[in-house]
């Protein structure tokens, strides 16, 4: 059932399409200290359809990246003296990422002044659907309001531990009341949220709400939630719809770890096999 909704909404593919015709994502993350987050965005993106995927970040980062996916096209940012993308750098190239479809900011990038400037700009000057993740949520924890700066409807994609930073509840509040709070958050900063835990929820400011109760240890690594992003930004950008994109993407992305799973331990499962198992998820939901 759950996939055959994903059959529905996902974007159709015609013979005669080009490169333009699936969208274009502009990913702005990464740092010294965490170069694989946005690769791993990045590929993930490309491997869920999107025509052209951007690289926005420190020439470390890019560095990174091209040896890995040389499909990505690069925007290189100054970095600051903490290793992360400099604000002034980024507002300086803002232009060159202007028509992107997509945009997703935060994955890697540190919690750090330049991040909180990078954020802020993203918010206020792009026409496109943002994808918040990571430390573009810990950017705005003392002001989410900033989400409302917006737009368009953007997608936060915050941890139960990023939630209780955003709210200022405790994670086991969270935890007993996951629908609501989800709700609550997309209600008043009119936002789709995908809060991610074993059991995910996502909500929309209109009232939409769905549960993906699919336990998976597999899942529990740090990048796990990169490739989500990823796959949720994809999908953005070639055209569906905020709750749409999150929803297809989170259960997408729930199966490819299922996927990875079934071949190898829970405990080996790596964010990359994840990305790996997303061709056989397509294919199958292509049939």
């Amino acid at each position: 059932m759950i996939k055959n909704l994903v059959k529905t909404l996902i974007p159709k593919r015609e013979k005669s399409a080009n490169k333009g015709t699936f969208g274009t994502l502009t990913v702005v993350g990464g740092s010294e200290k965490c170069r694989g987050a946005s690769i791993l965005a990045c590929e993930a993106a490309l491997r869920s359809g999107v025509g052209i995927c951007r690289l926005c970040s420190t020439e470390k980062v890019i560095s990174a990246a091209v040896s890995r996916r040389p499909e990505i096209i690069f925007q290189p940012i100054e970095e600051n003296i903490n290793g992360a993308m400099s604000a002034d750098s980024f507002v300086s190239k803002m232009k060159h990422i202007a028509k992107s479809s997509s945009v997703l900011v935060g994955i890697g990038m540190t919690d750090c002044f330049d991040t909180e400037e990078v954020v802020s700009a993203v918010l206020s000057n792009y026409e496109s659907t943002l994808i918040i993740d990571a430390d573009g949520l810990n950017s705005i924890k003392t002001c989410p309001e900033k989400l409302l700066n917006a737009k368009k409807i953007p997608i936060i994609t915050p941890h139960v531990g990023e939630m209780s930073r955003l709210t200022k509840m405790s994670i086991s509040e969270i935890k007993e009341n996951r629908e609501r709070v989800a709700l609550d958050f997309s209600k008043k900063f009119n936002c789709v949220t995908v809060l991610k835990d074993s059991i995910t929820v996502i909500a929309s400011p209109e009232g939409k709400c769905m549960t993906l109760d699919r336990e998976n240890s597999g899942l529990a690594k740090g990048g796990s939630g990169d490739v989500l992003s990823g796959i949720i930004a994809s999908l953005s950008a070639q055209g569906l719809a905020p709750y749409d994109a999150a929803l297809c993407g989170a259960i997408i992305h729930s199966e490819a770890g299922l996927a990875a799973s079934s071949i190898m331990a829970e405990e080996s499962v790596l964010p990359s096999d994840v990305i790996t198992c997303l061709s056989a998820v397509f294919k199958e939901l292509r049939s």
